[in-house]
């Protein structure tokens, strides 16, 4: 929960924002006389519809977010079922490529999930997300022996 609480800060100044604006447009109408019930019958609906589409879009944003670490051994080996917040640095730094098997395995150790002649897959957990209820993979593809990419599915 702790990683979210950064979101809250943006909500806060969104909503102070648009109090704002509608408080300095509402005084502007106010004067205006008979224009105030139009405001209230016509305006705040579809601003309220933008606030609503706006907050479901941080949402969406907030239960997708996860941090992103530097490879790191230790925490790779302990942790099987976070391994996805190490996976994006492992296929960004081409850790693997160009590694045989036992390369491999002394990085990552030998908990994988497949292996066979053209192919290697380690679990790296659940990456968060709105729909996301499968596990995902560290995908290995191998050709005589030696890495030759490395993707996340």
């Amino acid at each position: 929960m702790g990683q979210y609480l950064h979101y809250i800060g943006y909500v806060a100044v969104f909503i102070a924002g648009l109090a704002i604006s509608w408080f300095i447009v509402g005084k502007w109408i106010d004067k205006k006389g008979k224009v105030r019930l139009i405001w209230a019958l016509a305006i705040t609906p579809i601003l309220s519809l933008c606030l609503y589409l706006i907050m479901g879009i941080i949402i969406i944003f907030a239960v997708s977010y996860y941090p992103k670490k530097k490879f790191n051994q230790t925490g790779w080996k302990e942790n099987i079922e976070e391994r996805y917040i190490y996976a994006s640095d492992i296929v960004n730094s081409k850790l693997l490529l160009g590694k045989t098997k036992e390369e491999v395995i002394t990085i990552l150790g030998n908990e994988y999930s497949t292996w066979n002649k053209n192919y290697a897959s380690y679990e790296i957990g659940h990456i968060p997300g709105m729909f996301n209820i499968d596990p995902s993979f560290l995908h290995i593809e191998l050709n005589a022996g030696i890495v030759t990419n490395v993707s996340v599915h």
